[in-house]
């Protein structure tokens, strides 16, 4: 089902004939809402970064970023926004909420959520880009502090195969490497796996195969896609 919404919005672009914008790393505008440990190196990198905090004390101050006011601002002035928060509830407001990312059309746009929330919370996000022309992706990581400052998180993608591809130059800066895990929320069970894979290697392997196959899930390195 959610292919097939894809789907559509690619046409709805070939038929409105919206002029395809071939991005680099110094015209690229990303916007980070959240803590700013990954956003650093997106600056190091090059990016155009503006950055959204709710407290304001918070919020990555760094030669070269700028700020924004409110979620909705971040989304009119960035091609890419990614969103890193606390919890299911707090993403949903960034989203949704008063003068949240999904106030205006953003209709070519990518929104890319790194928190750690729910499947149906990533599935309910997805579904909310949509109606507004916004490809989405859910994107959470394995590692933490270090491996931020570092840019040696493994990243878990999910949603449409083509929105993956144009966040990959994103994620080869901010992790190790990221692995495209098939739908949105799709990760839960492939997190799941990749814990199980360093913790107990060749004895839980086998258990590791079973759940996925399971869940509907083939194997792909260390994560699974969806068959």
């Amino acid at each position: 089902m959610q292919e097939e919404s894809w789907e559509k919005i690619e046409k709805i672009k070939i038929e409105l004939k919206l002029p395809v914008k071939f991005f680099t790393m110094s015209n690229l505008k990303i916007g980070w809402a959240g803590l700013g440990n990954m956003a650093k190196n997106l600056l190091k990198a090059g990016f155009n970064v503006t950055v959204y905090n709710r407290t304001k004390e918070k919020e990555l101050i760094e030669s070269g970023t700028k700020s924004a006011e409110t979620p909705s601002q971040l989304a009119e002035q960035c091609d890419v926004v990614m969103t890193m928060v606390s919890d299911d509830e707090a993403v949903k407001e960034i989203y949704t909420g008063k003068n949240g990312l999904l106030t205006n059309e953003n209709l070519g746009k990518l929104a890319i959520d790194m928190s750690t929330v729910s499947p149906e919370t990533s599935r309910y996000l997805a579904d909310a880009c949509f109606q507004k022309g916004m490809d989405f992706i859910d994107a959470p990581v394995s590692g933490s502090v270090k491996p931020a400052q570092d840019g040696t998180l493994i990243i878990m993608a999910g949603g449409a195969q083509q929105a993956y591809e144009r966040a990959k130059q994103i994620f080869d800066v901010i992790g190790k490497f990221s692995i495209y895990v098939g739908e949105n929320g799709a990760r839960k069970f492939c997190q799941a796996r990749y814990k199980l894979f360093i913790g107990i290697k060749p004895a839980g392997t086998g258990r590791n195969d079973l759940v996925c196959k399971r869940k509907g899930y083939k194997d792909r390195r260390y994560g699974c896609h969806h068959q």
